[in-house]
Formats: structure tokens, C-alpha cells, sequence
């Protein structure tokens, strides 16, 4: 299950007025893999249960709400060995309710990849029952 959480924004390193919740890009379908396979310093998995694939046009929808305007962006940042990275990003200042808002739009349109559930084309994901 997804909850908020799910999303967590921070500051992070930024020097600009957004904050970040770190992502992964599906480029391939080895993305899935690569992900499963990221680890923390301490050696632990960072995904231990599963994750979370978002496709680009519900990005591109929230994106483009008249609503959010301005306050929500995605962006590529490769970091050191990984490719896939990315950031979904929130204005600093967004109000709590429009964060809130795009953290539950962004929870309602993800499909769940639960660890050991992923083909070998890394498609087959857990759609969330009506």
C-alpha cells in the first residue's frame, strides 16, 4: 500500500527555491532491476518491499493542471552510478494543501512492482483495484 510517505520531498542539496523526491526513470526495462538492486551505505536494501512506477503522462497531467502551475516539475539528474536518477519536484513554498494534493495525485496514479513480481521485461505491475 502507498500512503504519502510514499513521497517524501526535501531540501536536499537544491540551491533553488524547489524541493525533491528522488526517482528513478524507466528508461529500459532493466530500470526495475537496477532499482530493486540499489542498496543503502549500511548494505541494506533501499526497496526492500517494492516500488512505485509512475507513468510520464500522469507526471505530464499534474504538471500541466492550471492548479499546479509552477509548483510541480520533474527533472533527469544522473548521479554516480546510476543513470536512471532523477527528481520529482515541489516549489519550496507550495502550500500544504496543494502538496498534500499532488502527493495523493501522484500516490492514485502509481502501479505497484512488489519485489519478486516483476517479469523479465519489468512490466507486470499491481494495478490498484476499483
Amino acid at each position: 500500500m502507498l500512503s504519502l510517505g510514499t513521497f517524501d520531498f526535501r531540501k536536499g542539496n537544491r540551491k533553488d527555491d524547489w524541493i525533491e523526491a528522488s526517482i528513478n526513470w524507466m528508461d529500459d526495462e532493466y530500470a526495475i532491476d537496477f532499482t530493486f538492486k540499489q542498496t543503502k551505505k549500511s548494505g541494506e536494501l533501499k526497496y526492500g518491499v517494492g516500488i512505485a512506477i509512475l507513468p510520464r503522462s500522469e507526471l505530464d497531467r499534474i504538471k500541466k493542471n492550471y492548479k499546479f502551475i509552477g509548483y510541480f516539475d520533474y527533472e533527469r539528474a544522473k548521479i554516480e552510478g546510476n543513470d536512471y536518477h532523477g527528481n520529482l519536484l515541489l516549489k519550496d513554498k507550495i502550500s500544504k494543501y496543494k502538496r498534500d494534493v499532488i502527493r495523493n495525485l501522484l500516490v492514485f496514479a502509481a502501479n505497484i512492482v512488489k519485489r519478486g513480481d516483476n517479469s523479465k521485461s519489468g512490466q507486470q505491475s499491481l494495478k490498484r483495484k476499483s
